[in-house]
């Protein structure tokens, strides 16, 4: 007679002791076929060693940097690429998930898909830095910040040079624009150190900036043409771009607010606080952010492993609650390292002026659990099609955000405006899950992931319900 499964009570799921770490050598026990785990496992693996080399050397030219500019100076280029940021998730229109939904499902209409979504947020792209310069202009700026701030605001354009990328991401092939991509951040990354080396101003880095998005662009859409057989193809499509727009909006609503609640504290802090406590705040975001690389690099192509899984055979919730626990504790993994090598790095690397910095990276990665969830659950959202609850979510976490950092920041400074993106992201990416009873399944899974992320590795896991 077979040996028949049993659900296993809350208190073994939750005791350290139900531990199967084999799980974690057996790719296909995770994603319930072979050919699926090999796919995901390939790019996962090649995009977080990408996003590895990134971080290392970035991280030093970026230490570098700021040395030389100074927390001041530091703190407005962070203020213009935060604007910038904030002018992309404008741009981007919400429509990342449904283009790689749309081009793994619908190949025939590939290349029109992705004519399609360029065209929209080159449009869009265009009129949000357009806004820019009517606003700089009509600011009280001063000459040389006007001239930073308009030329940071071209990394909106980032909008338009990511559609490419979303090509090979919906192919589970994510990792050949990054590697092209990382080629393009190497040479940056010596233009920057020239630009030190020959005591440049503000200016000279903000070209930069806009330089390695815009060659990185080309390259992956050249990258597209060569590995593209359907060329003849290539075509607007005005009934796909309607379909498109109802389907995106929640998603761009969404994204926006995300980009709201990621760089407003700066915006906030530039304007109640100064530039240099901006400056320290994003030297700090430098490490705390990094770790973040690990659940955007993952989230592709689990939206595909997701989206292959049935519902009636219980396969997706099982792989929905893997992807929690993993991400958890992945996450506190992260949180233990900026811990204990933060006072180092800011006073060896970055020098005697960002020494506060430590502090402030300290209290950020306590948000790092929330928001490897966070993402987690925006692929499952999206994969049972309530982007809008993802949606109101997202607005409640960047309201919640800005009304902590106009009661914080100018109190606190830059430690301030970290405790506010903690709390915003606790309530954005764990607590309203509990809020709609068709989400509260999720919101239990997420619990128990960050009560016991071992269950990763358990061979058996207890299916949502």
């Amino acid at each position: 007679m077979k040996n028949i499964a049993r659900r296993r009570p809350r208190w073994e799921i939750l005791s350290p002791y139900a531990t199967n770490f084999p799980m974690v050598l057996s790719a296909k026990k995770w994603f319930g076929s072979e050919g699926t785990s090999q796919r995901v496992i390939r790019d996962f693996a090649g995009l977080l060693l990408e996003r590895g080399g990134r971080f290392a050397l970035g991280f030093v030219v970026t230490g570098i940097v700021a040395r030389h500019l100074g927390p001041n100076s530091f703190g407005e280029l962070s203020y213009g690429l935060a604007i910038g940021m904030i002018g992309a998730g404008i741009a981007q229109l919400g429509l990342d998930s449904l283009v790689m939904r749309n081009i793994a499902r619908h190949p025939d209409e590939a290349a029109q898909t992705f004519i399609t979504a360029l065209v929209l947020r080159t449009a869009a792209a265009l009129i949000v830095w357009c806004g820019l310069i009517g606003m700089v202009t009509l600011s009280s700026t001063s000459h040389e910040s006007a001239v930073v701030l308009i030329v940071l605001g071209l990394t909106a354009l980032s909008a338009v040079t990511s559609v490419p990328a979303l090509w090979f991401q919906a192919k589970t092939l994510g990792r050949w624009p990054a590697w092209a991509g990382f080629g393009v951040f190497i040479l940056s990354a010596i233009v920057r150190l020239l630009l030190v080396h020959a005591n440049a101003g503000l200016l000279g880095f903000a070209w930069v900036a806009v330089a390695e998005m815009l060659a990185t662009g080309a390259l992956t859409a050249w990258m597209v043409r060569l590995n593209s057989s359907v060329a003849s193809r290539w075509r607007f499509s005005t009934e796909m771009a309607k379909h498109l727009g109802r389907e995106a909006w929640p998603l761009w609503v969404s994204g926006l607010a995300t980009s709201i609640y990621m760089r407003a504290d700066q915006i906030i802090l530039n304007a109640l606080s100064g530039k240099e406590q901006v400056g320290l705040l994003a030297a700090a975001l430098r490490l705390s952010e990094q770790g973040y690389i690990v659940p955007m690099v993952l989230a592709p192509p689990m939206l595909g492993a997701l989206a292959a899984r049935t519902t009636a055979s219980g396969e997706r919730e099982r792989l929905v609650e893997r992807y929690f626990s993993a991400s958890v504790l992945v996450a506190y993994g992260f949180c233990i390292c900026v811990w204990i090598v933060s006072p180092w790095v800011y006073g060896n690397l970055f020098g005697h002026a960002f020494v506060e910095a430590s502090s402030v990276a300290r209290v950020q990665v306590l948000g790092a659990p929330f928001v490897f969830l966070g993402v987690a659950r925006s692929q499952a959202l999206v994969v049972a099609g309530l982007v809008r609850f993802s949606m109101w979510t997202t607005l409640a976490g960047a309201t919640v955000n800005v009304i902590a950092n106009l009661l914080f920041a100018a109190r606190f400074g830059a430690i301030g405006a970290a405790w506010s993106g903690v709390v915003s992201q606790i309530v954005a990416a764990w607590l309203s899950t509990w809020c709609h009873p068709s989400t509260r399944s999720l919101a239990r899974a997420q619990t128990g992931a960050l009560l016991s992320p071992w269950r990763a590795f358990s061979r058996t896991t207890k299916p949502l319900t």
